[in-house]
């Protein structure tokens, strides 16, 4: 219970006071308590609720029941409340943050009569509370980014070995000590630099301590890392000088080894361009138009022969008469075309030039406009010179100007280039008009074949010359380029190593063919092959489920019979389609490897282990060898491995009659798989087997009538040429036949598979009440199929909505909020992947529950299944309709709908 003090003092307070009755009504209030919750007098809010007026609700607006006022729990309890921090509400209506005593008032009689309560005003001391919790935030995050870089702050005595008195916690980031074994002396910063660069830094603290120096900065030098390795740090040290005791240093060290393997980079680089100028021969030249100054820098006077004292920059003029008289004319319009011509081109062309010995010397110069004025006059010129004497001086005999007539003639381009350098030792025929550049381009080292090559391709490329080096033999590829005006060409590139005859380098020679309009009718072949397949298998899909719906009615044996003849014929057909399909995509170049780790070993049991059934079946034996250098895991396509695999295997044991068939798979360096599959079969007679590869090509003509399309084959040396291999056959008539094959698959570490949570976070999916079918809309525009899909899920149990166009799906969607849509990818108007696009920009806009959408097509492509999964589609069914894929695609669609 408290005494209220004299009216005197509670004016005097500078915290309010406010006394409350026992109903919560004020009964008086003090002027600073007036001045704070901004009433105009006591009189005003004399019998007025407390609570009501200033603690009606909490802070963030939610109401505050009176019963809850710790307030009303002193007048309640007759128990005194120690300071709490609370909200009052000012007339205002803005909120005062304060802190606050109450205390019970009490009669003589010792009734509860009120409470007393005082409060303070704590909107400065939060402002101050806020202001340094927003320093120590900052000075946190300073700490941090300073201690988590590379910036390490040392303090170190000046004595023997320079022992560490204080480290930052970073320094076993940067070096790898932990900061006790520096402290502990346990590690001398002394012993840390490097043995080479010791002697020097002690020096310069030496120098810098007898300057009388405050602070200096030492040259960059290394430093032990705890691994064994050395850094480079660069530091900033302050002098401490103590008169009784040895010299303090203290200061910042920061790792710049990033920095120095930088520099080293580029000066390799740089020795690297200079040996590449050497041995291409060429030099650069600069003529500073508006000083009329030229200068050829060492390599372009070296060309020439001329020594360094006879080295010096000219005029035009000069230049003039260092150029033979009968090149002037045409080079002086070269140079002068290029200058009014105002655009980003160069000018090319042979001519002679005069030698420090008075003789001349082919080159060919190449020159480009690099700077203009303001109104577009040129400023400057850039150019090359290159050495093309030796080539001038070949051209010269008559055997070599046959030789050189036919290579001019030559309807593709032939070349000769030592491996691993840009610039070609041979290149002549149509390099201009399959190119776009001319021959000194490449010659002069200036334009790079590699460069050419399509980025998609240029990997492919390079793999199959990896595999000419280690395997020898010839190579045959189709890759594209891109020519000078930006175009997309084909090239088909036949090419092998061969030795010079003058020299004992390596050479890798060969012709190069455009053959884009070759490429241009295949696509459209391909184009038509699968349109062909699209509308075949339409009608499939309905003669497959149809005869799966017939099955599972009451037939006589005889229809069984026929209806298992039909069921066939259409598996057959659909086989023939998707084999006609693939290699159409293989020879389009529209097929892509989908590469993943995989446990190798664990993968050819998988795919073996079947096909041993196969053999025993049919009385054979099949064995497998791993060899046990294998590498455990190792990154590739399993499916078009196993692709591979499966059809070379599965035909020995198809074409085997007795005996076995093996399996051996080793590795061959280069991170690069051998794979042979032998048997005991009748063998490929020699006149057949160079076109074993060829699509509807067959080992042997007796084996025509044998089950299959004759393209397995043909598929087999596209995909593995695809993976970066190539593939052979060896056989002997009557005693067996092996094919072996190499692909590329790179040793790599174990990834963990994507979840489904890699892939986004769908809105909550719609569940399915017990009592309730599931309802599904299927859009197809084909009326049999569309009745076909309709009679398969009403026999699930679902049930089904059928419009034919993706509009009136869309439609059906809004109104029905089904469970399934199932859409056909292709339709009169608008397609299934435009309304799954749809459908998902409305689900997003409008907030509403996710609907799993299917697409179903004709098309077994990857492009097509990318583009549908990018418009939103969730899973895929493929023509003709697979009832067991079916069934699983509504179990998972129940699934998504009930999680």
């Amino acid at each position: 219970m408290v005494n209220l003090p004299p009216q005197h003092i509670l004016r005097a307070l500078g915290e309010g006071v406010m006394g409350v009755d026992r109903q919560g009504r004020f009964t008086f209030l003090n002027p600073a308590a007036l001045r704070l919750l901004g009433f105009r007098d006591e009189a005003s809010v004399i019998g007025e609720s407390a609570h009501a007026l200033t603690h009606h609700s909490h802070p963030d607006g939610r109401p505050y029941p009176e019963e809850h006022c710790p307030i009303y729990r002193v007048i309640e309890t007759g128990e005194a409340l120690e300071a709490w921090q609370d909200l009052f509400w000012r007339s205002d209506g803005t909120g005062l943050p304060v802190q606050v005593y109450a205390s019970p008032l009490a009669a003589d009689d010792g009734e509860i009569t009120g409470a007393v309560v005082s409060f303070q005003d704590r909107s400065h001391q939060q402002a101050l509370e806020r202001e340094l919790r927003e320093q120590k935030r900052a000075l946190e995050r300073e700490r941090q980014l300073f201690i988590g870089g590379p910036t390490v702050v040392f303090q170190w005595r000046i004595t023997a070995q320079w022992p560490v008195e204080y480290v930052s916690p970073n320094v076993q980031q940067v070096l790898g000590h932990s900061p006790e074994a520096l402290l502990s002396g346990t590690v001398r910063y002394g012993d840390l630099i490097h043995p080479d660069d010791f002697r020097r830094v002690a020096e310069e603290v030496a120098h810098h301590r007898d300057l009388g120096s405050r602070h200096f900065e030492h040259r960059p030098y290394r430093v032990r890392h705890a691994d064994g390795s050395y850094r480079w740090v660069y530091d900033s040290t302050v002098i401490d000088r103590r008169h009784n005791g040895p010299d303090y240093h203290y200061g910042y060290l920061v790792d710049i080894t990033r920095e120095k393997e930088i520099e080293r980079a580029l000066a390799e680089k740089e020795q690297r361009y200079r040996m590449a100028q050497s041995a291409a021969r060429f030099g650069i030249w600069e003529w500073d138009i508006s000083t009329d100054r030229v200068h050829w820098d060492d390599d372009a006077w070296s060309l020439l022969g001329y020594p360094p004292e006879q080295r010096m920059d000219m005029d035009y003029a000069t230049l003039r008469e260092h150029i033979h008289p009968d090149d002037r004319e045409a080079a002086e319009n070269a140079i002068y075309q290029h200058l009014i011509a105002r655009d980003d081109g160069s000018y090319s062309l042979e001519l002679r030039l005069r030698r420090a010995d008075g003789d001349w010397h082919w080159i060919h110069a190449r020159g480009q406009v690099v700077a203009r004025d303001a109104e577009g006059f040129p400023r400057q010129v850039l150019g090359i010179h290159t050495d093309i004497s030796e080539l001038k001086a070949a051209e010269q005999s008559p055997r070599d100007q046959r030789y050189r007539r036919f290579l001019e003639d030559f309807i593709g381009i032939a070349y000769q280039r030592r491996l691993g350098e840009p610039a070609p030792v041979l290149l002549r025929g149509m390099v201009a008009e399959i190119t776009g550049y001319n021959q000194a381009d490449f010659m002069g080292g200036h334009c790079d074949w590699t460069s050419l090559i399509h980025p998609e391709d240029r990997e492919r490329v390079r793999q199959r010359i990896r595999v000419l080096v280690a395997e020898g033999g010839t190579s045959d590829l189709n890759y594209r380029i891109v020519h000078r005006d930006g175009s997309v060409r084909w090239v088909r590139d036949i090419g092998r190593l061969v030795r010079l005859n003058s020299q004992e380098d390596w050479v890798l020679q060969g012709a190069i063919y455009d053959i884009t309009e070759q490429k241009e009718a295949e696509r459209a072949r391909d184009t038509f092959l699968a349109a062909v397949s699209h509308d075949l298998r339409t009608p499939l899909n309905t003669i497959a489920g149809f005869c799966g719906l017939l099955a599972d009615t009451p037939l006589t044996p005889r229809q069984e019979e026929y209806l298992g003849y039909c069921r066939n014929a259409a598996g057959q057909l659909e086989g023939l389609i998707d084999t006609l399909l693939e290699l159409s995509r293989l020879h389009a170049g529209g097929l892509r490897l989908q590469p993943r780790t995989l446990r190798l070993r664990q993968f050819l049991h998988e795919q073996l282990a079947p096909l041993e059934h196969q053999a025993r079946n049919q009385g054979l034996t099949l064995h497998w060898h791993p060899d046990e250098r294998l590498p455990g895991i190792v990154r590739g396509d399993p499916t078009r491995l196993a692709q591979v695999l499966n059809n070379l295997v599965g035909n020995a044991i198809k074409f085997t009659e007795r005996g076995s068939v093996a399996v051996y798979v080793t590795p061959e360096g280069d991170e690069r798989i051998s794979f042979r599959v032998s048997d005991t079969g009748p063998g490929i007679p020699e006149a057949l087997r160079a076109s074993v590869f060829e699509p509807f090509a067959r080992g042997d003509p007796a084996l025509h009538r044998a089950p299959g399309s004759g393209l397995g084959l043909a598929i087999c040396k596209e995909l593995v040429a695809l993976m970066g291999g190539r593939i052979e056959v060896t056989s002997t008539e009557g005693c067996g036949t092996t094919f072996s094959f190499t692909v590329s698959l790179p040793t790599c570490e174990a990834t963990d598979a994507p979840t489904e949570a890699d892939t986004g976070v769908h809105a909550p999916r719609r569940p399915i009440p017990g009592d309730t079918p599931p309802q599904a809309v299927v859009a197809e525009d084909e009326p049999t199929s569309a009745l076909l899909l309709s009679k398969l899920l009403q026999r699930a149990g679902w049930e089904v909505t059928t419009v034919s166009d993706g509009e009136e799906a869309i439609a059906a969607w809004q109104q029905a909020q089904p469970d399934l849509m199932i859409l056909d990818m292709q339709m009169s108007h608008t397609n299934g992947d435009r309304a799954a696009t749809r459908i998902r920009e409305l689900e997003r806009r409008h907030r509403v529950p996710y609907t799993p959408i299917v697409i179903l097509t004709a098309h077994a492509l990857d492009d097509v299944r990318e583009r549908a999964l990018q418009a939103g589609c969730d899973r895929y069914l493929t023509k003709p309709v697979a009832t067991d894929a079916l069934h699983a695609v509504l179990d998972w669609a129940r699934g998504q709908s009930s999680g």
